[in-house]
């Protein structure tokens, strides 16, 4: 009844009285608390009808929930430009008697509550000559790196070459080719001398060597004309190519930060030492009062507390970070979360960029999309927290492994019905025992080489369980298992187009690779796959010094079980190249080596992978439980779906982006 009278905030007092009284027969004492609540202001209304800004709403909600109370701040509609924080002094315990609801408006008549990490830049252009505007950034504006610069919300990029527009982050033809020659610290490309622009003190941002990893370094020794500049050759990570000579010559790379470079529509540069942003606009325009500029990054802070719900509140141009215990972030759509320059690498902490992450335990994520971020979409750090129905579309556009879409750093997690979707390297990353269900992953791979859509390796991950999955149209390896990978259970998962189209010159599109030993495949429908279905090595774990091993089997994969899957053929080749031979391992029980036309599914170009009726794959599997526990028919089926059995889908539903 408490509960009545602290939410007459945004009504009138009498109101809040009568549902007092007309609630349990109207019993005095609860009119009375009615009456007190609105008449000290003991009620937690919006901030618009309180005249408090959204920190004080948070603060004076969250003082109410460490007393025992179930508290709830409502945001206002519209904008808010303040960096809101949840502390978790008083509400730590993860029993504690209150909890805390932060919500937005939900009244379809009016804007969605959006925390904004844009800042608008005041109407002061002036005309720079005919398609470049300039101002002057006002003290409260003025960083010392501008990171993003929006036009109408639109995403402008800084001067870069080669030119880009903002659709083009995760295309491979807006970087520049490394010709014959090129090696540690040295570039050498015809194309740059056609720039005719003194590159020195740009940033070079470098996809070289094995391609996994990207780089970032400043230009120092060239001049305007040359085709080749120099750049710090110290870079970390790069494995078997640190002692080679010359580096492949599908190297890429670009160059950003110099005003000459400002000369295509959606450009931008910052002059820092007089505070001057030049703006070429998108769309042709004077940019009028239509700029905003990134000023922060963390919008939402729920810091070190617990039973905090964040529902219905929408981010552009930062993102939340949560940690705590039993919190939770529903009903959101994060737009331009992160951003970063700069690429750490080495002893530098990866914590050192920003990102929407999730710390603690017992942690929820729900009905989220993440879209458009150039590091990662999510990182989950947490123990034993949920992320379902969210979708994480564009994000790692420097191609670099350091930039997973999604990473799985805690244990004991689920991401379920969730859609990762267009990505630069590895799409989920995880590094301990960690689940992946009913999720749709594609189209990744887009920038970095040697990559995998679902990635995981080495003893910590042992008890990974990947299960009613659809993974497809990654560049190389659809699934990877890396090197000295420890009980993996994969099952009911369609896995196709993998490494095809061609992407690249090194032409490793594989299924499935899996390494190491103690594996359960079963139940899978692999198809469309360059090299081949499964990459199962059979031969003895090698020996790589530049990364940490534990004791090496000298037979992988001699107790993995393959069981009941639909694929075209398998080999041993990965982590083998000193084996001539080359056979696979494992131990295959009720494969079928076939090709999609004849595996007869009913629809698979509209995602029915289900049998058709006559299929060869219906009732052609064996009996082995308790994998085949529950098949229907005489036998089970091979592949991922049984023929008149459940037809599961997978990815997120409901929101903007989740179509399948």
């Amino acid at each position: 009844r408490t509960n009545v009278a602290r939410n007459c905030g945004s009504q009138l007092c009498n109101m809040a009285v009568n549902r007092a009284v007309n609630n349990n027969s109207g019993v005095a004492a609860v009119a009375v608390l009615g009456i007190l609540a609105c008449t000290l202001g003991l009620v937690l209304g919006t901030p618009s009808t309180r005249g408090e800004t959204a920190q004080e709403c948070i603060d004076r909600a969250l003082q109410d929930a460490a007393n025992g109370m179930d508290a709830v701040c409502h945001l206002p509609a519209g904008r808010i430009r303040e960096p809101l924080v949840v502390g978790g002094a008083g509400l730590r315990a993860e029993d504690a008697a209150g909890s805390l609801t932060i919500t937005g408006n939900t009244d379809p008549s009016q804007p969605r509550t959006t925390l904004s990490g844009v800042e608008p830049v005041p109407d002061t252009w002036k005309r720079h000559d005919e398609n470049i505007w300039v101002t002057t950034l006002p003290p409260t504006l003025r960083v010392d790196d501008l990171e993003q610069v929006f036009l109408d919300d639109k995403l402008q990029l800084e001067a870069r070459w080669p030119n880009a527009d903002a659709s083009q982050m995760l295309s491979k033809a807006v970087w520049s080719n490394t010709d014959k020659g090129s090696k540690e610290g040295l570039i050498i490309d015809e194309d740059l001398a056609k720039t005719n622009i003194n590159w020195t003190g740009a940033l070079a941002t470098l996809n070289v060597a094995h391609q996994f990893y990207t780089w970032t370094r400043y230009v120092y020794n060239h001049t305007a004309g040359g085709s080749r500049f120099n750049y710090k050759a110290n870079l970390p990570g790069t494995a078997s190519y640190a002692t080679r000579a010359t580096w492949p010559t599908d190297n890429m790379y670009f160059l950003s930060g110099k005003f000459a470079a400002l000369d295509y529509p959606g450009e931008w540069f910052y002059k820092q030492e007089t505070s001057q942003l030049f703006l070429y606009p998108s769309d042709g325009q004077p940019p009028k009062a239509r700029v905003a500029i990134k000023m922060r990054t963390v919008c939402m802070l729920l810091n070190d507390t617990a039973n905090t719900h964040v529902d219905n509140v929408d981010f552009f141009g930062c993102t939340f970070q949560m940690s705590g215990a039993g919190c939770s972030i529903s009903n959101a759509n994060v737009n331009f979360p992160t951003f970063s320059k700069t690429i750490p690498e080495g002893a530098v902490p990866k914590g050192s960029v920003v990102t929407t992450s999730i710390a603690g335990k017992n942690q929820r994520v729900s009905n989220v999309t993440l879209t458009n971020s150039n590091n990662h979409g999510l990182v989950l750090t947490a123990n034993n927290s949920v992320v379902e129905n969210v979708l994480v579309n564009s994000t790692c556009w420097l191609g670099t492994l350091w930039y997973p879409a999604v990473v799985m750093s805690g244990s004991n997690n689920t991401i379920t019905r969730s859609t990762i979707a267009y990505f630069g390297n590895a799409g989920i990353q995880s590094h301990f025992p960690n689940t992946v269900s009913y999720s749709n992953v594609h189209h990744g791979g887009m920038i970095g080489l040697d990559t995998a859509a679902l990635y995981t390796g080495g003893w910590h991950a042992a008890g990974t369980h990947w299960h009613h999955n659809w993974v497809h149209h990654h560049t190389e390896k659809c699934i990877r298992g890396d090197d000295q990978s420890r009980n993996i259970s994969l099952h009911h998962t369609v896995f196709y187009n993998c490494g095809l189209p061609v992407n690249d010159a090194r032409k490793d599109g594989y299924g499935l690779v899996i390494k190491g030993n103690g594996h359960v495949i079963y139940s899978s429908t692999i198809f469309n796959c360059y090299n081949s279905s499964i990459g199962i090595p059979a031969c003895a774990e090698p020996y790589k010094p530049w990364v940490h091993q534990w004791p090496l089997l000298k037979h992988q994969n001699n107790e993995t079980l393959m069981l009941n899957t639909a694929l075209k053929n398998l080999d041993g080749k990965p982590s083998c190249y000193h084996n001539k031979t080359k056979p696979p391992g494992g131990n295959p029980v009720g494969l079928k080596l076939i090709e999609l036309a004849g595996m007869k599914l009913t629809d698979p170009d509209n995602m029915n992978f289900v049998p058709a009726k006559g299929s060869p794959l219906i009732d052609a599997g064996k009996v082995y439980p308790p994998y085949t526990d529950g098949y229907v028919g005489s036998a089970p089926d091979v592949g991922a779906y049984e023929y008149g059995g459940e037809r599961w889908t997978a990815g997120c539903t409901g929101m903007p982006g989740c179509s399948l």
